[in-house]
């Protein structure tokens, strides 16, 4: 009886490990997976060709597509799926913007339209536009964070929606509760 119990102990101690990496693997997939179908619903077709992998809450995206916003965004994008902590963008534009005045006046245009939209959060929701991220590019803006309920979110979407320079939003809040 005492040998068997050693056999199942011994036994216990190597499958164990194997068995937490199978969950771990599985878990990581699912997380790829809903990666993948966060960045197609929130970016539209355009995010189809991102590549995700996910191991330990880093989800790394690469591939190409066709609009700067869907390159810059995705990384807020890929943030709001949970389990993931850090996010390496390694996406390309094909129509990346152009270096020089061209680009500087775009990521300045960029600047302040995130910055009007802070504004408009913080007049709108007060401190808890704090916890509120803002991502601008071309007219798509991105906002995410938690905000305490349904009341405060829908003021926040309808803030951000209203500021000038914004044609698309994406919303990324999530009512904490």
């Amino acid at each position: 009886m005492r040998n068997r119990n050693i056999h199942l102990a011994v036994m216990f101690t190597v499958l164990l490990p194997l068995t937490a990496g199978a969950l771990f693997a599985a878990t990581n997939e699912e997380t790829e997976k809903a990666i993948t179908a966060t960045l197609i619903q929130k970016l539209g077709d355009d995010a189809k060709t991102i590549r995700v992998a996910f191991f330990d809450g880093k989800a790394t995206l690469s591939g190409k597509v066709t609009q700067d916003s869907t390159e810059e965004i995705a990384k807020e994008v890929a943030l709001y799926v949970p389990g993931v902590t850090k996010v390496e963008n390694q996406i390309e534009s094909t129509t990346n913007r152009a270096l020089g005045s061209g680009k500087i006046l775009d990521e300045s245009k960029d600047s302040g339209v995130e910055g009007d939209v802070k504004t408009a959060l913080k007049q709108e929701i007060g401190a808890h536009a704090g916890k509120v991220e803002v991502e601008a590019c071309d007219g798509v803006v991105s906002i995410r964070g938690n905000v305490p309920d349904q009341a405060r979110h829908d003021l926040a979407v309808a803030a951000a929606k209203k500021v000038k320079g914004v044609t698309k939003l994406i919303d990324l809040l999530r009512v904490a509760g």
